[in-house]
């Protein structure tokens, strides 16, 4: 038999005793425990800071004031007794612009007028209307106030045209603001006649009379009038030529106060003129119209006019 070392022998002892030792030991697997977490503690919720509201100031409601309404005053009636007031019709404003007054006397071909009678008197397209006679002034006058409406004024010095029963004055005035005048009316109802004058002709136009040179109211020569006869105490007194105004009646012709000549007055078609009525016939007038001139004639429409 052959030597085995001693070692060897050991060595194989020691194994066979860890095999031994292994097949009899239960294996335990052990489940590793996990790490144990720390919960960290809670941060305390931090308390807000406490923000005083502060109180509001009352206001105080303040107390109305009590408004006293005073009373109004009335204002007394005041009766018309002699104009009562016409109550179908609203009254119409008038404005603050002073009214312009007229008043005066009427006359209608030379005589008075009856009461009654409508006179107007009109201004830039505005016409004011009043009856004869005026209180306070006598039978035949008349009395008239313009008062201008609200937001009307009339231009200062416009022309006042005036009318005697519808039939046209020969007078007319200026609006003066807040004036108050005296203007005496009158009117003529005469339709112009007509004459033909030769050359050297004469002519009594308040009796129609016909002569040479002398006599009557003027006389026709060489193209002009004349007024000079007879000679060394002439009973003519002198013409006005008024220039050619249009087809204005004769009987609404303004009288001129001056302006009359004589001698030689040329004689033109369209114009008007004023003869002085002979001596003894104060106060009259021939107003006559030229409406052709012929070689040695000319023909003319008239009226003899007596003015108050």
């Amino acid at each position: 038999m052959k030597h085995v070392p001693a070692r060897v022998l050991i060595a194989a002892v020691i194994l066979g005793l860890l095999m031994s030792a292994l097949s009899c030991t239960k294996i335990v697997y052990v489940t590793p425990t996990p790490a144990v977490t720390t919960t960290p503690a809670p941060r305390g919720t931090p308390t807000p800071a406490l923000l005083l509201t502060p109180s509001p100031t009352a206001v105080p409601t303040p107390t109305p004031t009590l408004l006293l309404t005073p009373t109004p005053t009335p204002l007394p009636t005041v009766s018309y007794a002699s104009q009562p007031l016409n109550t179908s019709a609203p009254a119409i404003p008038v404005s603050a612009t002073m009214p312009c007054r007229f008043h005066g006397s009427v006359k209608l071909d030379g005589a008075y007028v009856p009461d009654g009678t409508t006179i107007a008197a009109t201004v830039e397209g505005d016409t004011y209307l009043t009856n004869t006679p005026a209180a306070g002034y006598g039978p035949s006058t008349y009395a008239v106030k313009m008062q201008p409406l609200v937001g009307k004024r009339y231009t200062e010095g416009a022309t006042v045209v005036f009318k005697i029963g519808g039939v046209a004055a020969q007078q007319t005035a200026t609006w003066i603001s807040g004036g108050n005048l005296q203007l005496d009316l009158s009117a003529s109802t005469q339709s112009p006649s007509r004459v033909t004058l030769h050359d050297g002709d004469s002519y009594d136009f308040s009796k129609g009379i016909r002569g040479q040179y002398s006599g009557g109211d003027f006389y026709y020569y060489d193209l002009s009038f004349w007024a000079n006869n007879p000679p060394g105490n002439p009973t003519q007194r002198g013409l006005n030529d008024l220039g050619d105004i249009g087809a204005v009646p004769l009987a609404q012709v303004q009288i001129p106060a001056s302006g009359y000549s004589r001698y030689g007055v040329p004689a033109e078609v369209g114009h008007t003129y004023v003869s002085l009525a002979e001596k003894g016939e104060e106060g009259s007038y021939v107003v006559f119209r030229v409406v052709t001139i012929y070689l040695d004639e000319v023909v003319i429409d008239f009226v003899y006019r007596t003015e108050p």
